[in-house]
C-alpha cells in the first residue's frame, strides 16, 4: 500500500470538485457518495504525523471528515 500524504488528498478533492478551490460553499449531493467514500478513505490512510495542523484546525478537519462519513449511505 502507497503513502497517502495531504497533498495527494487535496488534489483529488480539487480534481472531483473543482468548486472547493474557489467557492466557500457548494453543492454535494447523493451522485457524489462514491467520490466522497474514496475521500474519506483516503483522509483514514493519512498518517497522523503528516496532519501538522494547529489545534482549531485538526478539531475543524475531524468534523468535517466525520460529516462525511456520517453522511454517506452505508
Amino acid at each position: 500500500m502507497s503513502r497517502i500524504v495531504p497533498s495527494q488528498v487535496v488534489d483529488i478533492i480539487d480534481q472531483i470538485f473543482p468548486a472547493a478551490k474557489y467557492q466557500k460553499s457548494f453543492s454535494v449531493t447523493s451522485v457524489h457518495q462514491h467520490e466522497l467514500a474514496a475521500i474519506v478513505s483516503l483522509i483514514d490512510q493519512i498518517p497522523s504525523e503528516l496532519l501538522m495542523l494547529d489545534p482549531n484546525d485538526y478539531i475543524a478537519f475531524q468534523v468535517a471528515a466525520t460529516t462525511i462519513k456520517n453522511t454517506i449511505p452505508i
